[in-house]
């Protein structure tokens, strides 16, 4: 069967619009918002030496819109003539898997660079970063396991949501949930030390806080979508999970990207405020070492 052919399949009832224009939508989100940062990149990330936080971009904005297009292929491309060999089904639940956890330990280590430099690398705060990395991590990935070991032996893993062992979820949403809200709750604090301490709000900490608000909210909202879904097993339209993963490396990529590179914005903007006023400026020179 040919590929055209099986795109005729698909759009004759396989999948429905809807279920296509979000799958689509999803993709165009990365593809687009990529196109527009493009200036931007070349500006504020490229100049100098390769850095880990230049790596960290990489991951979060090519090698995520590389795996949002292996999704979109494997899903819809050869998935229906292959769905009946459970090797190639299961393959396809690993690489859901892996990718979603790739997705989320790059947003996390976004968010503790942020948080170190907020906090002037402290040494306190260094701690308590890996700390929290290492413990949320390490819940995500046995939860990841769990979920790998649960699909073993399912069949007809891409034809519906496979039977995901609630453990595993619950311990992945339960290491992103943790993650996201200590890092709100860290990025908050500072900014009310800040105000304590006599220093004005400055255009600099409201995009902070806003960022730290929008960050929080949307990976929360996509993260309970995704738990949910598993947990109390909903009913949804053939395709219709597909299409929450796809949006979900989506999400990701995007917030982890915009972050970087309006941190290295933060990083300029945070030099010319020490400049006209050293006590009012928020230490972010230790994206000069990353």
């Amino acid at each position: 069967m040919s590929a055209q052919s099986d795109l005729n399949h698909w759009m004759s009832g396989n999948f429905s619009k809807s279920v296509m224009f979000w799958c689509f939508s999803a993709l165009i989100a990365q593809v687009w918002d990529a196109l527009i940062s493009f200036s931007d990149e070349v500006e504020y990330l490229w100049r100098g030496k390769f850095t880990r936080i230049k790596a960290l971009y990489c991951v979060a904005r090519y090698l995520l819109l590389i795996s949002q297009i292996i999704g979109q292929i494997s899903f819809f491309g050869f998935e229906n003539r292959l769905s009946s060999v459970q090797k190639i089904c299961s393959m396809i639940y690993l690489f859901k898997c892996v990718f979603s956890q790739v997705a989320v330990m790059t947003l996390e280590m976004v968010l503790a660079i942020r948080i170190y430099a907020l906090y002037n690398r402290s040494l306190k705060a260094k701690r308590f970063l890996v700390t929290a990395f290492m413990i949320c991590s390490s819940l995500e990935m046995v939860g990841i396991g769990y979920m790998i070991r649960s699909s073993s032996g399912e069949r007809a893993i891409c034809d519906s949501i496979p039977k995901t062992d609630s453990t595993g979820i619950t311990l992945i949403g339960l290491g992103v949930g943790t993650s996201q809200f200590l890092a709100f709750i860290a990025t908050v604090a500072n900014l009310i030390m800040r105000d304590r301490a006599g220093f004005s709000r400055t255009p600099l900490t409201s995009l902070i806080l806003w960022e730290g608000v929008t960050t929080f909210t949307l990976v929360t909202i996509a993260i309970s979508i995704m738990v949910l879904t598993e947990l109390i097993r909903i009913k949804t339209e053939h395709g219709a999970e597909r299409a929450l993963w796809l949006w979900y490396i989506a999400v990701l990529s995007l917030v982890a990207s915009r972050l970087i590179l309006n941190m290295r914005k933060l990083k300029l903007a945070d030099h010319e405020a020490h400049e006209q006023e050293a006590g009012d400026s928020i230490c972010l020179t230790t994206l000069d070492d990353l």
